[in-house]
């Protein structure tokens, strides 16, 4: 049983089952985990996306530990230097907290050049980017969790649309989104806490249409969207963030930091061969897969037959 001050002070609200599942499966991993031995809070983000069946939980929470391992995931953000097109032109970036304490990050993916950024970049640059954009996330709960002494397990991110059109529908770009999304989700499962999508054009339903497949569910109830200028009014952008930090650009008067992005400059393109023959390494797509499983660990393996000869073979 954990201390109750405890609980209350970093975890939040635990009934005696869900506190019951944290324990059996944090000692699970110290008798059989070799590396490094997550935090309560991280055993329980997992444990919170599969509604605390402890088998699924233990699950992706012992691939992700492999993940993180096998990619170096835990020194990203003192090993990664952001190339200076993603300093110029990646329109993202922390703002300040939420009413509620969570760490803010704002994404004004309209202004976004998505085809100048892949084809200067590659996916494998660009993914990177997003990986260490969630771990400083993480990082910033932490902090924020300690400064406001209560448990913050996740952030809210404000997506700005204007400026969204066909151009940002460019198929390799949704290509890059799409797996980007499904890294994030398989590894950093319950620390969005609210989605604010502002401003959003008519072309936005196609490319809500592409995307929320591969979103979890849990995580879709967590969006908000908003048209035109209906985020000002009541219900809207004041609701979830103080009113003296909302951005200038949003009608507010508070200076937000956040690149305004713009057209990336052609002559930082790469070749079309340069990018094909990038070393994908955190997302490899191969006909063979590798596993690394812990002791008294499910894995499960689904194979697709068509003929009963293949099944005997």
């Amino acid at each position: 049983k954990l201390d109750a001050d405890y609980i209350k002070r970093y975890l939040g609200d635990l009934t005696p089952l869900q506190e019951s599942c944290l324990i059996r499966l944090r000692k699970w991993l110290q008798e059989t985990h070799k590396g490094k031995i997550p935090k309560d809070e991280h055993i329980l983000r997992f444990l919170r996306a599969r509604d605390f069946n402890m088998d699924k939980a233990r699950e992706i929470l012992c691939q992700s530990l492999t993940w993180r391992k096998q990619h170096q995931v835990d020194y990203l953000l003192e090993t990664w230097n952001p190339p200076q097109v993603l300093q110029d032109y990646y329109t993202g970036g922390w703002h300040h907290h939420d009413r509620d304490g969570r760490p803010l990050y704002i994404l004004r993916l309209g202004h976004m050049d998505t085809k100048g950024l892949v084809r200067a970049l590659g996916e494998e640059s660009l993914l990177r980017h997003v990986l260490s954009i969630n771990e400083e996330g993480l990082r910033r709960c932490e902090e924020n969790t300690k400064l406001f002494g209560q448990p913050i397990s996740c952030w809210t991110c404000l997506v700005d649309l204007e400026g969204l059109n066909m151009r940002h529908l460019w198929r390799p770009g949704v290509k890059a989104l799409l797996r980007i999304i499904e890294v994030v989700e398989a590894h950093y499962p319950e620390t969005l806490g609210r989605l604010l999508i502002l401003r959003a054009p008519r072309v936005f339903p196609v490319l809500w249409t592409l995307v929320s497949p591969f979103i979890d569910e849990n995580t879709r109830k967590k969006f908000l969207i908003y048209a035109g200028n209906d985020y000002q009014g009541p219900g809207g952008l004041v609701d979830y963030i103080d009113k003296e930090i909302i951005p200038d650009f949003l009608g507010g008067e508070c200076m937000c930091e956040v690149p305004e992005g713009g057209l990336v400059p052609k002559s930082m393109y790469r070749t079309p061969e340069e990018l094909e023959n990038e070393d994908v390494r955190l997302w490899t797509e191969t006909i063979y897969q590798s596993a690394s499983i812990f002791k008294g660990a499910p894995h499960e393996v689904r194979l697709n037959t068509r003929h009963q000869s293949e099944k005997q073979r």
